[in-house]
């Protein structure tokens, strides 16, 4: 691992647990213990080390998920499985943190929106697809305004101001078991109760 990935990890570790705006160079520097000379020797400012941080992340996103798809082959285990790789992550992450990139850091923002309205948007629109073309699920929807839908609730989870209070987890969970019912056939839904979402467990 290269020095400005070391920086990276920590970046992202601090930013993770407490926040965007909460967490410092000085901080960084100190969890690396270098001096913030050196640390600004790799990155320019803040808004850079943000930027190069949100980056690595979302190609980690990217990776998982294509490897969701790659190895897994039914439409409603593969929402089981990026629901799972959502709880894993988002478990992790303090609620602020989406809203500190919106609102101080534009560029770091449009990395994840990119990713968000392209990649995961096309990947919700493949497993409509795929789940059309087995019958699981339904044949009568509109295909682009479904994968929106989804990609609009996942919006409202990570970015609303009138979310606080209610557990991140527990509203991802509402929105995937939202999503599936709301998609599958009879057959489709067959196959959900003998294999729901998170093992059956109500987060």
């Amino acid at each position: 691992m290269s020095f400005k990935e070391k920086i990276l990890d920590s970046a992202e570790t601090l930013f993770t647990r407490f926040g965007l705006r909460s967490v410092t160079m000085d901080d960084i520097a100190s969890d690396l213990s270098i001096s913030k000379k050196t640390l600004y020797g790799c990155v320019k400012d803040k808004k850079e080390l943000v930027l190069l941080t949100m980056t690595k992340n979302v190609l980690s996103h990217k990776k998982e998920s294509e490897e969701i798809f790659k190895n897994i082959s039914h439409p409603i285990d593969q929402m089981s499985a990026i629901f799972d790789a959502m709880y894993k992550r988002t478990a992790e992450i303090n609620p602020s943190v989406f809203k500190d990139l919106q609102k101080s850091h534009p560029k770091a923002f449009h990395v994840f929106n990119s990713f968000r309205e392209d990649f995961i948007f096309n990947k919700i629109k493949e497993n409509l697809n795929m789940g059309v073309s087995i019958d699981l699920y339904r044949d009568d929807m509109d295909i682009d305004l479904i994968a929106n839908f989804y990609i609009r609730g996942v919006d409202h989870i990570i970015l609303s101001e009138s979310n606080q209070g209610i557990d991140v987890v527990h509203k991802q969970y509402e929105l995937m078991n939202y999503h599936l019912r709301g998609i599958v056939t009879e057959k489709g839904l067959e196959y959900l109760k003998i294999n729901p979402i998170n093992h059956g467990i109500k987060i």
